[in-house]
Formats: structure tokens, C-alpha cells, sequence
């Protein structure tokens, strides 16, 4: 299934644009995509630039082993540009919303602070926005974690899209 769907913010005149695709679970080349752009603001590059930073130093980390506390700390490089984040960062993904489930809200506790393991599914999906909330940026992939790292199971090409080409 894809959808996408456009509204106008009331207050300005940005347009606020969502891509999705879904497949089925049991689709083994079953991919998932959410992106969220808030075109029109001065900031869309950069906030586009700090969401992917975040997404390329999470993604860096993904393998056994690795500590939620150590994904949330990477995407600690949104805060120190001058931005936030508004949803999670991470969470698990299969069958439904699994752990681990990291976000800038708190340390992660309990199932969501268990090393990852080989064979997860994970998410990562920085949601950058200016901390005034009147722009962001949220892009993300979902991740399998093999022994030699994370493998995205996207299909849709990356980076910032303006009217399907690539800037």
C-alpha cells in the first residue's frame, strides 16, 4: 500500500507532505518507509542535514551487542545543533511496536535498554524539528541487525526529494 498525503499548516504558508509504503508483515520483501518533510521554512537543508547525520551515527552503532543507551547518546548531535526531536528515535518493529523504544524523553529502561541481538528489526527514525515546533524533518529506515552489522530493507532511494527529483 502507498500513500501520501499533503496539508497547509494555517498559520504560514508551508505545506506539509507525508510518504508512506506498507506491505504486509509476511511479505518477505515486505519494506516500510515514513517520511515527513515540512517544506517552505529557511531550515528545511539543514534540518534535513542534522536528521540524517542522526540517522547515519545511529545507524554507525547497529550491530549485536549494542546499547540502546549508545543509539539514544549518538542522536544526542541533534540537540547540540540547536534542535529536538518529538517522537522516538528507535524502537523495535515486527508484529507490532517492540523494544527497544529510545527517545530523547528519557534513559532507556528495562526491555529498552537489552543489547540488540542479531536477527531484530529496528527502526530508526530521527523527527528534527526547531524547538519551537514551526518546522521539522522526521526520515527513517527500518533495520535488520546481522552479525555484521544493519542491513536497511528499503527500497526507496535516499536523501532530500523536492517533486520526485533529488536535490
Amino acid at each position: 500500500m502507498l500513500s501520501s498525503n499533503t496539508t497547509t499548516d494555517p498559520d504560514s504558508s508551508r505545506r506539509v507532505v507525508g510518504l508512506g509504503e506498507q506491505r504486509h508483515a509476511d511479505d518477505p520483501d515486505a519494506r516500510h518507509l515514513r517520511v515527513r518533510l515540512v517544506a517552505g521554512a529557511r531550515a528545511d537543508r539543514d534540518l534535513h542535514d542534522v536528521a540524517t547525520a542522526c540517522l547515519d551515527a545511529i545507524v554507525k552503532l547497529l550491530r549485536p551487542g549494542a546499547l540502546p543507551a549508545d543509539l539514544l547518546a549518538a542522536a544526542d548531535l541533534v540537540l547540540d545543533a540547536g534542535y529536538k526531536t518529538v517522537d522516538d528515535l528507535v524502537h523495535g518493529f515486527g508484529g507490532g511496536y517492540l523494544p527497544p523504544v529510545l527517545s530523547h524523553r528519557g534513559a532507556p529502561t528495562g526491555a529498552d535498554a537489552a543489547p540488540l541481538e542479531e536477527g531484530m528489526t529496528v527502526v530508526v527514525q530521527p523527527n528534527v524539528c526547531t524547538l519551537d515546533q514551526s518546522a521539522g524533518v522526521q526520515t527513517g529506515e527500518l533495520f535488520e541487525i546481522t552479525a555484521d552489522g544493519a542491513r536497511s530493507l528499503h527500497s526507496f532511494p535516499t536523501g532530500l526529494l523536492r517533486g520526485g527529483a533529488a536535490l
